[in-house]
């Protein structure tokens, strides 16, 4: 029979005074109930003999025993049996203690497991799971090592393919990852097209300055002549390039797009602003030219400026330049160069208009004809609907000067006014005597009127492809009284900075007089 509940306590008692005399300040580790066991545990997690910088020595090793840790040999240490150690160096040893047990990966119970050659192993519950929940992602998630540690140091090798009993799908994961690599990346690349494009926005000059100009030709029939700087709206995306590119950029972005083709002739302002407009974006640009026996020739400043700024030209002959609204062309170009958004020639469509009608919500009530040289007819759809006004009843209209032979602007306009509104909206009208022969064509006259007029007004040099011819138009008609005394015309400026070279010389540059060549 063993010994009683009483005889128990009394062997207890008995030593603890055997060890507070031999010095030992410990308590044997000796049968009793759980809670003297709990005691007892306590104070040798905290016993100075594991602290360093105590005064116990480093000979006393802990074992593991059936009720608790036993201790071997003796002590030096203090007789009390609370520590002689601050906190904060109970703390520092624990932290030292921690960081000397390896930490391995368990594949059995999916914990992080830390080992001691010292004492038993101590298992520390891990935020990390594997496999990983449906939320985690695949291209994030680490996976534990295909070996995993044991509590008593050696190694289990983990079944090839198999990680914590489950059977992974190697070739969906690999595809589902690389899914969201890619949609990560287009939707990183998208928010960043979308701050940049915010930005240009932000530093856009709107609205342009509108400057009046003291000139004795409108002057003596009692006209005011007043000029709208939309060439000062942006550097590098000047004029109603501006109005028209910024909407149809806007829906690329935000349609995640990251390829702009467009089309234009061999002196395109629009070619121009579209190729600076994908490099301030980050987005490629493919520009159609107009006139297959261009590849074969020197770039001329106005194509290089395009090549400087990124953009990839495609040179087709005149007959396929005319297919550059059947969808089957079309097609093959895509199949060609991939995905992209097609901006048609002059960046004339329902989103241009609509980008174009603010102009004329700028002008309103400050001019009584707002004047406009016209490629392909958008700028012109837009400034008459904005301006809201109603021919025939005193309101103000907009003018239309083309720079291109044909006689094609009208129907245009009322082409792009039922896109954009689904009817005609405000009032217009074109003269179509000023384009001297075509696109890009010029003349002694006309060069000498441009000089003459920057020279009077202290201007720069006047751009001849469309505002030298609009400004010799509106001399001509105020000279022929065709605007009403004490009437304000307006001089839509939409680009600046001079010609291409080449451009302002009398004659022809290639392919100019029709409509392939617009801006």
């Amino acid at each position: 029979m063993g010994p009683t509940v009483e005889g128990a306590a009394h062997e207890r008692r008995l030593g603890r005074r055997r060890a507070a005399r031999d010095g030992a300040g410990r308590i044997p580790a000796a049968s009793g109930t759980g809670r003297d066991h709990r005691r007892r545990d306590r104070r040798n997690r905290t016993d100075p003999a594991h602290v360093h910088g105590s005064r116990a020595p480093a000979r006393h090793t802990p074992q593991c025993g059936a009720g608790g840790t036993r201790w071997q040999g003796s002590s030096t240490g203090p007789r009390s049996r609370r520590s002689a150690v601050s906190p904060r160096a109970r703390r520092r040893w624990r932290r030292s203690r921690r960081s000397a047990r390896g930490t391995t990966w368990c594949a059995s119970s999916g914990r992080r497991t830390t080992a001691s050659s010292t004492a038993p192993a101590r298992r520390r519950r891990s935020s990390a799971r594997w496999p990983p929940s449906s939320s985690t992602s695949l291209s994030t998630a680490t996976p534990p090592s295909a070996e995993a540690t044991g509590g008593t140091g050696a190694t289990t090798a983990v079944p090839p393919g198999r990680i914590g009993g489950v059977q992974p799908d190697v070739s969906s994961a690999s595809s589902a990852s690389s899914a969201s690599s890619a949609s990560s990346a287009s939707s990183t690349a998208t928010l960043r097209a979308l701050r940049d494009l915010a930005g240009l926005r932000a530093g856009a000059r709107l609205p342009s300055p509108l400057v009046e100009i003291d000139d004795a030709r409108f002057a003596r029939h009692g006209v005011r002549l007043t000029l709208k700087r939309d060439d000062l709206i942006h550097p590098e995306i000047p004029g109603n390039k501006w109005r028209k590119l910024v909407p149809n950029l806007a829906a690329a972005v935000e349609g995640g797009r990251r390829t702009l083709l467009t089309f234009g002739g061999a002196y395109s302002h629009h070619l121009r602003a579209t190729a600076a407009a994908g490099r301030l974006l980050g987005l490629r640009t493919v520009g159609v030219v107009r006139g297959g026996e261009l590849a074969e020739r020197p770039l001329n400043p106005s194509l290089a400026r395009c090549a400087a700024d990124g953009m990839r030209l495609h040179f087709v002959s005149r007959s396929d330049y005319r297919r550059r609204a059947d969808p089957a062309w079309v097609e093959g170009l895509r199949e060609r160069f991939g995905d992209f958004l097609a901006v048609p020639e002059g960046g004339s469509n329902a989103a241009a208009v609509h980008g174009c009608t603010e102009l004329g919500r700028e002008l309103r009530g400050r001019a009584d004809v707002a004047a406009v040289a016209c490629g392909t007819g958008g700028t012109l759809a837009g400034l008459a609907a904005g301006l809201g006004g109603a021919r025939g009843r005193g309101g103000a209209y907009a003018l239309g000067v083309p720079v291109l032979r044909g006689g094609f602007l009208p129907a245009e306009v009322r082409r792009l006014q039922g896109e954009a509104f689904g009817g005609p909206r405000g009032a217009w009208r074109t003269e179509d005597r000023f384009h001297f022969g075509g696109y890009a064509r010029t003349s002694a006259e006309l060069e000498d009127f441009a000089a003459d007029f920057a020279e009077r007004h202290g201007l720069p040099r006047l751009e001849r492809v469309y505002v030298a011819k609009l400004l010799f138009g509106l001399c001509t008609l105020a000279g022929e009284g065709a605007f009403a005394p004490g009437s304000t015309v307006t001089a839509v400026i939409t680009a600046g900075g001079g010609a291409p070279e080449g451009a302002a010389e009398p004659g022809a540059c290639p392919g100019a007089g029709s409509p392939g060549h617009e801006r």
